[in-house]
């Protein structure tokens, strides 16, 4: 829709649909964002129910939070600034989803590994489900403890590995940094002494 055109419409409407993420953002003509909101509310509902992961139901929550109140704050916007927001997907998906595929290239290894790990949680299902009445009380015991305990653990291991590669990262901009300032220092003495120079002659 051309934001020319976008004109704010009814406040109990935008209320009502403001419930369901992405459809209140639709009906006030942002497209792009209510599609990329809504089908992420609903991919990590098929995702946590297919893959008995009730951990993804944390981000549902806070989806629907962030959906909520993120209609309320376009509507309650002056004419201007709500014809100044562009509409455009969400999380970057315009890019991810571009003709020259250098993003799909670009995240190749990471589309591997939640590929990898979606396909063993469906297969890790699917056999324990298959083989359910023919394992002992104790290792049924056994499994579900697993269950609920490495989740928390894969959760640790990543959260302390996005940390170490922040801190990384941060050292690499501070030396970059230092080495830039050495070497403007080392560059104002020589153009210093060529002034000088001329001065002499």
């Amino acid at each position: 829709m051309n934001r020319m055109t976008r004109k704010k419409k009814s406040g109990f409407l935008t209320f009502c649909f403001s419930f369901l993420p992405g459809a209140g953002e639709m009906y006030l003509g942002f497209m792009k964002m209510g599609a990329s909101l809504m089908g992420m509310f609903f991919a990590l509902i098929g995702v946590a129910y297919a893959l008995n992961l009730p951990v993804l139901f944390f981000g549902i929550i806070v989806e629907w939070f962030y959906s909520f109140f993120h209609v309320h704050n376009l509507a309650g916007l002056t004419d201007e600034e709500f014809l100044s927001i562009e509409d455009g997907f969400l999380f970057r998906l315009d890019a991810f989803f571009g003709t020259d595929g250098k993003a799909v290239e670009k995240y190749r290894k990471t589309i591997a590994v939640v590929l990898v790990v979606v396909g063993v949680l469906l297969l890790w299902n699917g056999v324990k489900d298959a083989f359910y009445i023919y394992l002992p009380e104790a290792v049924w015991r056994f499994i579900l403890r697993m269950e609920r305990t490495v989740p928390k653990i894969v959760t640790g291991i990543v959260i302390i590995a996005g940390g170490c590669y922040m801190i990384r990262g941060k050292r690499e901009e501070l030396k970059e940094v230092i080495v830039d300032v050495e070497s403007t220092v080392q560059d104002v003495p020589s153009e210093r002494s060529g002034y000088g120079a001329g001065e002499n002659h």
